[in-house]
């Protein structure tokens, strides 16, 4: 009777031996990486997170939830109007659908909120892809497009790591004649580090105006970068609303402003067109002259032989 009682208590212990490591297995943490915004908003940093091994709906339910709320070291890419209604895998892609408020976003946060999910949902084994839907509609994005299915590959813009590290660049940039004619080309030397965006000190630049005195600036004073961000080779530039009140307007004189920094950011590797926005919205037109809601390329004509 003692040899059973000793047996049992023995088995008693051994069952609760195997829950107890079962329950630390359920509750297993493994470490990521997700992808949030820097401190000037311009660019992603990676950030490590530790997750529960359990679901993957969980997983990404979480995930979402971190780039929603941020970190101490890094902004939130998802603004708190933005709702996830819901998460469903097909096979290794993750459909999500968001609320209408995520149509609410300017082209550039909406670039950030989506290189941020892509980059972020990416990194677990069990998805290849993201696709993005409001609510039952695939997600167009500004230029009517639908995006369908993205892999990791398809985000292009950059992401920041090492804030110190710094380095010289030099960038061409195109300013007005003395007739206000033709454009002409000046060189520039710059130094910047991994946090400062070279679109936006080139924007800056052509806003302080040339320095040589022959030359005439082409961008309104009063003139400010809202933002600026590079996807998929298009620059989205957004001014605020001096940009279009203080200009003085007539055919030519929109045309240099608008070449001279459409010129000036085509001449960036990863830049081959511009959309502007004035205060974050896309404009049907500048001052009365130009469609201002295309997407503009590099024009040669206007540079002076």
């Amino acid at each position: 009777m003692k040899k059973l009682i000793v047996v049992i208590i023995l088995c008693l212990i051994v069952i609760g031996i195997v829950a107890s490591q079962s329950n630390k297995d359920e509750n297993v943490e493994s470490s990521y990486t997700v992808y949030l915004a820097n401190a000037n908003m311009n660019g992603l940093v990676p950030v490590k997170v530790s997750l529960d091994d359990v679901t993957v709906d969980t997983k990404v339910s979480n995930i979402l939830e971190i780039l929603r709320e941020g970190t101490s070291d890094a902004k939130a890419t998802i603004p708190k109007s933005v709702e996830v209604i819901s998460i469903k895998m097909e096979e290794k892609k993750a459909v999500l659908s968001f609320n209408e408020s995520y149509k609410s976003m300017s082209s550039i946060e909406e670039i950030i909120c989506r290189s941020s999910v892509v980059k972020s949902l990416a990194v677990l084994q069990e998805i290849d892809t993201v696709e993005f839907y409001i609510g039952s509609v695939p997600y167009q994005n500004s230029l009517g497009k639908v995006l369908g299915a993205m892999k990791e590959s398809d985000v292009v813009l950059d992401f920041i790591e090492d804030s110190a590290a710094q380095n010289t660049k030099k960038v061409t940039l195109y300013f007005s004649d003395e007739e206000g004619m033709h454009l002409v080309p000046v060189e520039y030397e710059v130094n910047l580090n991994a946090e400062e965006q070279i679109e936006k000190i080139v924007l800056d630049l052509l806003i302080n105006g040339p320095e040589d005195n022959t030359l005439r600036r082409t961008i309104p004073e009063g003139t400010k970068v809202k933002n600026v961000y590079t996807n998929e080779g298009v620059c989205y530039v957004d001014f605020n609303e001096e940009f279009v009140t203080k200009h003085t307007g007539g055919s030519t004189g929109e045309t240099m402003t608008i070449y001279s920094i459409v010129n000036s950011l085509t001449e960036l590797n990863n830049i081959n067109k511009v959309q502007f926005l004035i205060e974050g919205s896309v404009r049907a037109e500048y001052k009365g002259h130009i469609d201002f809601n295309a997407l503009f390329q590099t024009n040669l004509d206007l540079i002076k032989k």
